[in-house]
């Protein structure tokens, strides 16, 4: 009997139809792929509106992008992975100098939980979730 250390596909099982990926059986890359997206939104908001994300707008966040995505994860798994992000994005707000204008959601994302990989804003972000301290 061997045991895997290896995720499990974020795609739905065929064997159980219906059955979403739970959080723990979430890729590495599909955790930072939601890390960036909660991360790239909460930092927009904060510059573009001065104000913080409510904690219950990022777990709904994350929530509506897991559920885009066929992904499943419990109330308390979206609040760490918004608590996560929201810590990624706040290494972002102190000292930067991004204006308005490079922080425009028509440049961060391709669509509504999709970010823009290609955006250097992102890029940055993206490198932070795919630190292993920022997904663990």
């Amino acid at each position: 009997m061997s045991c895997r250390s290896e995720r499990v596909p974020v795609t739905p099982d065929a064997n159980e139809p219906g059955k979403l990926p739970s959080a723990d059986e979430l890729s590495a890359h599909s955790t930072a792929a939601l890390l960036c997206y909660l991360a790239v939104s909460e930092l927009a908001a904060v510059v573009l509106h001065d104000t913080p994300s409510t904690d219950a707008q990022l777990v709904e966040s994350a929530r509506i992008w897991l559920a885009r995505h066929a992904l499943d994860a419990g109330w308390l798994e979206r609040v760490t992975f918004a608590r996560k992000a929201r810590r990624i994005a706040k290494r972002f707000v102190v000292g930067q100098t991004w204006s308005a204008a490079q922080l425009q959601p028509s440049n961060l994302f391709l669509d509504a939980t999709t970010t823009n990989p290609a955006d250097p804003v992102v890029a940055q972000v993206w490198r932070a979730c795919t630190d292993a301290d920022a997904v663990n």
